[in-house]
């Protein structure tokens, strides 16, 4: 198929530091819309490896049949890796015997990710249509792939998000009971904070509430919250303490780094379903999805890899999956590097869905996560009432997600209030509660929505993200109108629905989709 695109006869090698004109010759209709992504030199302290990094990805050059030498690019779908691998294998098969250039200088241009049904592949061969020479210049190109073998920078243990974050009364919970300088605080200044109080909020084994609550939250739970005085007395303690070398390492301890252990290829299309919880970590929940995405991806012939090591989340890695799947996920879970990762995936085109839990904790640090991602900040659900049922009303029955879905259903789970609905900030909302069926409330707290979304997706960048709140109790994920739901939602992220996202907009994809 490339020897194909590319129509290449036997290839003439082109040696370091001489010139080159790129010449269409790939056989596109349109070449130049195809998207091409370069690098630009990263400078580094061990930039040694990116020699090898850079002859994998630019060493090799195919000859054209009609006038002169192709220069071999690729769209990046987020991740140089990916397209170090491809480029090396593309090379051979355009190329029987092929030298290396040695290091080349490149500029990055964005460009949006290709559609997925374009190619088999998570890539797209393009060939550059240079309008000026390319000079080979044998300078430095670093690669994300020679970052990730080399090391960021940054000391071991000390890339968690709270790493070096000074303590008041709103840091998560489990990094002041860690502390016993902290921990003696607290007892001191707030004794009667934690009386009556569940141990599944204060242990500090994870998973742990205390992963996902901070005082400020617990306070205004008890019967006897904390006055803004006693508050302001502890946030004035608590930011007394340093926070030590060993405090860093103990707050950034349940967090992953190093190698991720995903396979490093994977047949498409592909779904990485990630279901690491530190705060409130539902197995059953988390096994039951597990089961119904597993079906899903045998019907639909993807590829699922599971994991639950944060080390995953990279951008290697993330290059090889068409979607990315967060099974109830609870506490804050990536480093900083890693939440750059997910990001830049998504923006740049990659697809997000998120079960339940995922939306479902008290405290959040990531604004980007929670507000762009996500939608909408969760504020509690009925408790005393045990599961209830109600009845979900689906809000937009034209769209290609809940084709087949009847326009009202009943289910029983427990039902997710949000501070705000995810429609103001431009969520598209396909399914909402009929709060009329059902108990908003827990106590004094009224959970009342009025506007009561419950699952929807958004366009985060080029990215499509998928959240639904329900998906709680385990027998729901085989209940077929759910399980409908959730198949074509996740189908629609992976970029195999009829609409797409771009720049932060969703618009019509150019190929057709059955309904």
């Amino acid at each position: 198929m490339l020897e194909q695109m590319l129509h290449t006869p036997p290839i003439r090698a082109i040696g370091s530091g001489q010139r080159a004109e790129a010449r269409q010759n790939c056989g596109f209709e349109k070449p130049a819309a195809m998207p091409v992504y370069e690098m630009r030199t990263i400078p580094g302290p061990k930039a040694a490896p990116s020699v090898r990094s850079a002859q994998r990805v630019l060493g090799k050059l195919c000859t054209g049949r009609h006038g002169g030498p192709i220069i071999c690019a690729v769209g990046i779908n987020g991740g140089v890796e990916r397209a170090m691998q491809q480029t090396t294998s593309a090379s051979m098969a355009c190329q029987n015997k092929g030298t290396p250039l040695g290091t080349a200088e490149v500029t990055m241009r964005p460009a949006p990710r290709p559609d997925w049904r374009r190619s088999s592949t998570a890539l797209t061969l393009a060939c550059i249509r240079a309008t000026v020479p390319v000079v080979l210049l044998g300078l430095l190109v670093v690669s994300s792939h020679a970052l990730a073998e080399t090391g960021s920078g940054v000391e071991p243990g000390a890339d968690c998000p709270s790493a070096h974050t000074p303590y008041s009364s709103k840091t998560v919970l489990l990094d002041l009971l860690i502390n016993p300088a902290t921990r003696s605080v607290l007892q001191r200044d707030a004794p009667d904070l934690f009386t009556g109080v569940p141990d599944l909020i204060t242990r500090t084994t994870i998973p742990t509430f205390a992963a996902i609550v901070n005082v400020a939250w617990v306070s205004a739970s008890t019967n006897m919250p904390l006055q803004a005085a006693a508050i302001a007395r502890l946030d004035a303690d608590l930011s007394a303490i340093p926070v030590t070398e060993a405090a860093t390492r103990a707050r950034c301890a349940r967090y992953d780094e190093g190698p991720s252990g995903l396979p490093a290829t994977v047949r498409e299309p592909s779904v990485l379903v990630f279901s690491k919880s530190t705060g409130a970590r539902d197995d059953t929940a988390i096994n039951a999805a597990a089961g119904a995405l597993r079906k899903i991806g045998i019907a639909k012939g993807w590829t699922l890899v599971s994991t639950e090591n944060g080390s995953a989340i990279n951008d290697v890695d993330l290059s090889h999956f068409n979607l990315v799947v967060w099974n109830n996920v609870s506490g804050d879970v990536l480093t900083l590097a890693q939440r750059q990762s997910l990001r830049r995936y998504v923006e740049r085109g990659g697809g997000f869905a998120a079960l339940h839990g995922s939306g479902g904790d008290f405290v959040y640090d990531w604004d980007w996560y929670i507000d762009s991602l996500i939608g909408a900040r969760f504020v509690g659900h009925p408790r005393s009432h045990g599961f209830q049922p109600a009845t979900i009303v689906v809000d937009d029955s034209h769209s290609w997600i809940t084709h087949g879905l009847p326009l009202k259903w009943t289910m029983r789970d427990e039902w997710y209030s949000f501070k705000a609905s995810p429609r103001l900030s431009g969520a598209h909302v396909l399914a909402s509660l009929d709060e009329s069926t059902y108990d908003p409330t827990e106590g004094k707290l009224d959970l009342h929505m009025g506007d009561h979304p419950i699952a929807w997706t958004r366009c985060v960048g080029d990215g499509r993200s998928f959240y639904t709140a329900l998906g709680h109790r385990p027998e729901n994920y085989d209940e077929p109108h759910f399980r409908r739901l959730l198949e074509r939602a996740t189908a629609w992220a992976a970029g195999q629905g009829p609409t797409s996202c771009v720049d932060g907009k969703e618009i019509q994809q150019r190929f057709k989709v059955k309904p």
